[in-house]
């Protein structure tokens, strides 16, 4: 889609001549900011800053309205939600069978939808004043971290980096993962509960996540049940080891969270080949800045 305008284009990956197949001219009235495709259904799902969600198929089906979903009508369905509350998804993920379509929007709410019929399944609430209401009932952190990272998130709602933040499946489809004001939030939709918070110690405010449930390395041979038992450190890095990805806000790097230790496995293949980055000109202004005021303060005390 173009950046300032309403229309969309579908090319063909596989040629380089730049035509589109097909554009959708009037599609949508607002421009469009997302665009994601069901591959189970081979359905496209394109949103618009109105918040207007639309269906649509590729040249297979020749760009028509898709006959698998169960609605003629969204006046059927629960899409209208983003329009109703004047807000927009930034981002939207298909779970692995295709079945459940989940968003995130900028009111701070992840709603999961079904995808065939576009019924609501679920709605987390996320927004500040939940996390203020939460903080006094129990509190989540100190109360000056608590102020800092709301700080933030006033910060973050200003710039353009809000629209980074998405929200992901992982393979079984039970489990939905997306970034907030304390952390990585993992929730499993089957019973309704937070199974795990990463990045909550830590200093970064996560925003857009990436997940691998893969192995990082195939073994060319079959592995045996010694192998399984074994403590070698080369069979080590054979087994299964998902990682959460995710880039933070105002920072130039991503980072990796596993279940394991850097430390925990010995291999040539495990080390670091690249090093930190060299610092911006913002952050070298801000440490000399901070340098000189420590010793203005130690000349005054003196």
């Amino acid at each position: 889609s173009e950046k300032s305008t309403n229309k969309i284009y579908v090319f063909d990956g596989t040629q380089s001549s730049g035509t589109p197949l097909h554009t959708f001219e009037t599609l949508h009235q607002s421009v469009v900011v997302t665009i994601v495709y069901n591959p189970v259904y081979e359905v496209a799902v394109s949103v618009d800053k109105a918040g207007i969600i639309e269906y649509w198929t590729g040249p297979k089906h020749e760009f028509q309205y898709p006959k698998n979903v169960k609605f003629q009508s969204k006046l059927e369905t629960d899409l209208f939600d983003f329009v109703k509350n004047k807000t927009y998804p930034t981002a939207l993920a298909f779970s692995p069978d295709g079945k459940k379509m989940a968003s995130i929007s900028l009111d701070r709410k992840v709603r999961v939808f079904h995808f065939l019929t576009g019924k609501l399944h679920k709605v987390l609430d996320e927004s500040l004043q939940r996390y203020q209401d939460l903080q006094h009932q129990a509190h989540q952190l100190p109360n000056m971290e608590f102020g800092r990272r709301m700080a933030t998130e006033r910060e973050l709602e200003k710039s353009e980096s809000v629209n980074f933040c998405n929200v992901l499946f992982d393979a079984s489809g039970h489990f939905l993962c997306y970034a907030t004001m304390l952390g990585v939030k993992m929730v499993n939709l089957v019973t309704n509960r937070c199974v795990a918070m990463l990045a909550k110690p830590e200093n970064l405010r996560p925003l857009h996540l990436a997940l691998f449930q893969g192995r990082t390395n195939q073994s060319k041979v079959a592995t045996t049940l010694e192998m399984e038992g074994s403590e070698n450190p080369s069979l080590m890095i054979v087994k299964t080891d998902p990682t959460l990805f995710c880039t933070a806000y105002r920072k130039n790097r991503f980072y990796m969270f596993s279940r394991r230790s850097p430390d925990d496995v010995k291999s040539p293949d495990a080390d670091r080949d690249i090093f930190n980055e060299k610092p911006s000109k913002e952050d070298i202004i801000s440490a000399t800045e901070g340098q000189g005021m420590i010793h203005y303060l130690l000349q005054r005390t003196r």
